[in-house]
């Protein structure tokens, strides 16, 4: 089976996802965006392909607005049996899906979580793509309703645990007080409480909520936040440290997979204040490394992957009384509690894993597969 996939930009979690699909079936992927609106550290991006083909489209470092008509000749050339739009809604993912509908290619759609526009012409433009579709690639209930809002067909739609980590990387059981206080010691961070909370400094990140949060807790010499991540706020966020003198933030840089381990490992808990996420990769990540999780309702991983008093708190969006208590409650928690809570939120990431979603892809492509075949004799 030969799949062509249009995407934007070089996520590493799009990429991760894709090695591993590209060892079942072969692989052709087109990326039509050298970097997203987002100004992140060229770190970030992943350009590694060890499984499958990978294709920067011409002009891809001018943006989302400049038609790739290159990816024409990719797709003729490739001769695919199926192909996926992820971030469907371009202008040259469009056209490819109007070109695979004329030439009787069948196509799908992917979405990660959305909100559903009200324009009157884009809501008639998605429900035309949605229909004429051949399934819909949904990461959670969000995305799900997202199809439905556009008249996708219910039976079309094929759910995957959204994940950006592998099997190996989800905890069997969380670390004991020992283990973390054995690793803290080791990072000289001999603090008896760290909270962690991951992501870029802007302001749907909602991290001048977490400043405002913590200023009940200040003086607590024994309870420390990490920041890391960097961003356009991150010059105001330490010019605010500097000149309030806050002595429980640590804003550290970005860093890698196996860095960040490190930092979930000896956290007791992770935080996450986001004003809007159509996601949030990571909760379940936090959750992987057995970390109870305090998340708003504006994350749809929050809202799908944690219940109140089991392995977290959800808090309403905004609101720093409720965050506020939430950080309270986990402070004081005794280690057993937190290994309590941490271990439910291994128990219901278990699934969420790059592995599974590309078996949950290729499972789903092949079906489609074999049905086109026979119906095309």
């Amino acid at each position: 089976m030969k799949v062509f996939i249009l995407t934007t930009i070089t996520a590493p979690y799009r990429v991760n996802l894709f090695n591993e699909l590209g060892k079942k079936c072969k692989l052709r992927v087109c990326f039509e965006q050298k970097r997203d609106l987002v100004k992140r550290n060229d770190e970030w991006y992943d350009n590694k392909s060890n499984c499958f083909e990978f294709i920067t489209l011409k002009k891809w470092d001018k943006g989302l607005k400049k038609i790739k008509w290159d990816v024409f000749k990719h797709l003729k050339e490739f001769k695919p049996d199926i192909v996926i739009a992820y971030e469907y809604s371009t202008i040259t993912a469009l056209l490819l899906m109007s070109y695979c509908k004329k030439k009787k290619i069948p196509y799908l759609i992917n979405c990660d979580g959305a909100i559903p526009s009200n324009n009157i012409i884009k809501t008639w433009i998605k429900k035309h793509y949605v229909k004429n579709a051949d399934g819909y690639f949904a990461n959670g209930i969000s995305a799900k309703n997202y199809f439905l809002k556009y008249k996708g067909e219910e039976e079309k739609i094929i759910p995957y645990k959204f994940s950006n980590y592998y099997q190996k990387d989800i905890l069997s059981v969380p670390l004991t007080k020992e283990e973390k206080e054995k690793k803290k010691k080791k990072m000289n961070l001999p603090y008896k409480k760290i909270f962690l909370t991951i992501g870029r400094f802007e302001y749907l990140k909602g991290f001048d909520l977490l400043f405002e949060a913590t200023r009940s807790v200040s003086k607590n010499k024994d309870v420390v936040f990490i920041i890391i991540g960097g961003g356009p706020l991150e010059k105001e966020f330490k010019d605010k440290i500097r000149k309030e003198k806050i002595n429980n933030i640590i804003i550290l840089p970005y860093m890698d997979t196996e860095e960040l381990k490190e930092y979930y490992d000896i956290s007791d808990g992770f935080i996450f204040p986001t004003r809007r996420d159509v996601w949030g990769l990571v909760v379940g990540e936090a959750m992987s490394r057995g970390l109870p999780v305090i998340s708003t309702n504006s994350s749809m991983a929050g809202i799908e992957l944690i219940e109140n008093d089991k392995n977290g708190y959800v808090i309403e969006n905004e609101n720093i009384k409720q965050l506020e208590k939430a950080i309270q409650n986990m402070i004081q928690m005794t280690p057993e509690e937190l290994y309590q809570f941490g271990n439910e939120s291994i128990q219901r990431i278990q699934g969420y894993d790059i592995e599974n979603m590309a078996d949950t892809h290729y499972q789903a492509l092949m079906k489609i597969y074999e049905k086109n075949r026979r119906n095309n004799g």
